[in-house]
C-alpha cells in the first residue's frame, strides 16, 4: 500500500479548513489491511485530519465504514497508483481552498 501524507495550510474564512490541516492520501488496490489502516489512523488522529482513499479497480474488502473524516473515491477500472495519488492530492488541494493549476 502506498501512503502519502500531505500537510496543507489553509485560510480561516467561512467554509475553509483550519489554518493547518493534515491530509492522509492512500491510493489502494487489492489492499488486505486497508480497513485496519484507516481505523488506526482515525483512532490516533489529532486536529483537522482527513483520510482520502482512492479505490483503484475494486471496492475495499472488508468495506470501509462511513466516517466524516474519510473520503472514498472509487474507480471500477484501474487507473494506476500514480494517477490515483494525483487524484487524491488534487482533491486535498481544492478542499484546502486553493486553486488548482494544470
Amino acid at each position: 500500500m502506498g501512503l502519502l501524507i500531505l500537510i496543507l495550510e489553509g485560510g480561516k474564512g467561512e467554509g475553509m479548513r483550519s489554518e493547518k490541516s493534515l491530509d492522509i492520501l492512500i491510493p489502494a488496490r487489492h489492499e488486505e489491511f486497508l480497513k485496519n489502516t484507516i481505523e488506526d489512523i482515525l483512532r490516533n488522529m489529532r486536529g483537522d485530519t482527513e483520510v482520502i482513499t482512492v479505490l483503484d479497480g475494486e471496492w475495499a474488502k472488508p468495506p470501509i465504514d462511513d466516517h466524516p473524516s474519510v473520503t472514498l473515491i472509487y474507480h471500477p477500472e484501474s487507473i494506476g497508483q500514480r494517477a490515483a495519488t494525483n487524484e487524491a492530492a488534487h482533491l486535498s488541494y481544492v478542499k484546502g481552498d486553493h486553486q488548482w493549476q494544470d
